[in-house]
Parts: C-alpha cells; structure tokens; sequence
C-alpha cells in the first residue's frame, strides 16, 4: 500500500503531465501571446482549479524540472517551497 505522501506527489504529477500535453498542443498552435487555462498543479486530486497564463508564462514557470504552478491555499506536498507569489497564483518547488 502506498503511502499518504507518495500518492500525494503522483496526482500533483498527474496534472503536470496533462498541462505538458496541453503545452505541446499550444506550441504546435503557435499561440505564444493567448491565455490558456492551465490545470492547478497541485497534490488534490479533485482539484478543479484553473490558472490562466501565457504559453510564454506557463513555460518560463516550468524552468526548474521540480516547479509547478498552483494557486494560492491549495494542497502541496511535504518539503515543498512557494518559490514565487504571484498573486492568483504561485510556484512551488520540491525543498
């Protein structure tokens, strides 16, 4: 049986896989300058939530393998930093 903190991390790995596909999908479209509303990633599964960015935004938020977008109050992971506040959203990182 896996643990509290490893199924925590699969499902915030989860929605950072399905906002990859959607990153390769807007690049291919070359909609650089639109809002694309962006899966929150973090650990909730039942998480709902959306952030709108930028392809340019979601990618230069990415730049550290370990980053992942989430807003503000929502579920992290243990040993997990908010890198950055912006606002209606943040970037965490794995500590």
């Amino acid at each position: 049986m896996e643990g509290r903190d490893t199924r925590l991390v699969k499902n915030q790995d989860m929605f950072r896989y399905a906002n990859e596909r959607l990153e390769d999908v807007a690049t291919r479209a070359n909609v650089e300058g639109e809002v694309i509303g962006w899966l929150c990633e973090c650990a909730d599964e039942s998480c709902l939530g959306r952030i709108d960015l930028t392809l340019v935004d979601y990618e230069a938020a990415h730049l550290l393998s370990d980053s992942y977008v989430v807003l503000p109050g929502h579920l992290r992971v243990e040993n997990e930093d908010v890198a950055e506040d912006r606002g209606f959203y943040q970037i965490v990182q794995k500590g």
